[in-house]
């Protein structure tokens, strides 16, 4: 199983019911209902014993030898949680992108009939399943516009004379 499935299963498991939650522990192994009640709660106690680590205070152990390595750990744990790896808008932003570039020439026609910015985002969120605001329907599509132009051009100029070099301006 991929960690995602691993993840959704964790979060279906914890939304059932005690039953059908006793089911899934007599399977793993438990003998009856007594025995799957105690693995649950030795579930539920090794969870309430990790948690206690990431919260604990770090001033009351600096004092002793002992504390020391647990705060060791607690900082490793704590580490561990700041490190998960997290989505970012890039992708979206890249995502919207291309469905707005796909859909350019519907934006097109629809603006040939005479709709704004914010007609065109409604009409899009409602048929074509594209969420996004006026405002940056119209910055992605002037952008898409000006690639498509600076695109043009390049072409133009290099069949003209293949000696030509191109180069862009940046800012």
């Amino acid at each position: 199983m991929t960690e995602k499935e691993i993840l959704e299963m964790i979060k279906w498991f914890a939304t059932k019911p005690k039953e059908i939650q006793r089911e899934i522990w007599i399977q793993l192994g438990a003998q009856n209902q007594t025995q799957a009640e105690e693995k649950r709660k030795e579930f539920a106690k090794a969870i309430k014993e990790v948690k206690s680590k990431l919260t604990r205070d770090k001033r009351k152990y600096l004092d002793r030898e002992v504390g020391l390595v647990e705060l060791k750990e607690t900082t490793r744990l704590r580490i561990a949680t700041i490190r998960k790896p997290r989505k970012t808008s890039k992708t979206r932003k890249g995502k919207l992108a291309k469905k707005v570039k796909l859909r350019m020439e519907l934006i097109e026609q629809l603006r040939a009939e005479g709709l704004g910015w914010r007609l065109i985002a409604r009409y899009l969120a409602k048929h074509a399943g594209l969420q996004i605001s006026h405002v940056h329907l119209y910055r992605l599509y002037c952008q898409i516009k000006e690639d498509q132009q600076n695109d043009q051009t390049e072409k133009i100029i290099q069949t003209q004379d293949q000696k030509i070099v191109i180069r862009k301006k940046s800012g």
